[in-house]
């Protein structure tokens, strides 16, 4: 039975990349009524509000995740992303700290960190952000390996393209 709740998680997240927002939207509520309390559900539904444009949405999405846990990384670093597009850069700034400190392994945060840095002209430390991202993802990619799984994570390849855009432009 957990591996079907799980999956109803992991199947949300293929509809969502395919464009499909209503199957999408379908397994995250099934999710959430099996796991009431888990702040995963509230935060991919948050995300799903994104990519359709419904920011007050996300917002609310994401707040009722840090409600459940307010030490929930991909929440705040997701509150941070909404705080960046509204050019808040510092409020952004101090999401993505938190979301660091609440899990210090949680390498989109130091990728977004990394972002607000480069908004704000702050290089220097947007180097160092996303150089910490790229060792963070560099060891999971070897323990994922080390697993039997043999391919490095997208943020990875990411994190090079903004790494040598960033340094290309100083």
């Amino acid at each position: 039975m957990a591996d079907r709740q799980e999956s109803l998680l992991e199947t949300g997240q293929r509809h969502e990349l395919a464009g499909e927002w209503e199957a999408a939207a379908a397994c995250y509520r099934q999710w959430r009524e099996l796991h009431p309390d888990d702040p995963r559900g509230p935060n991919r539904e948050g995300v799903l509000a994104v990519n359709l444009g419904r920011w007050d949405e996300a917002e609310a999405r994401f707040q009722e995740a840090l409600a459940l846990d307010p030490n929930f990384a991909p929440a705040l670093a997701n509150t941070g992303n909404l705080r960046l597009r509204a050019g808040d850069v510092e409020g952004a700034v101090a999401r993505y700290q938190q979301a660091i400190l609440a899990d210090p392994e949680y390498a989109p945060a130091y990728n977004n960190l990394a972002a607000a840095y480069k908004r704000a002209g702050r290089i220097e430390e947007m180097v160092r952000a996303l150089k910490h991202a790229q060792r963070l993802e560099r060891r999971q990619a070897a323990t994922f390996r080390g697993l039997g799984a043999g391919r490095m994570g997208c943020a990875t390849v990411m994190v090079l393209a903004l790494a040598s855009v960033a340094l290309w432009r100083l």
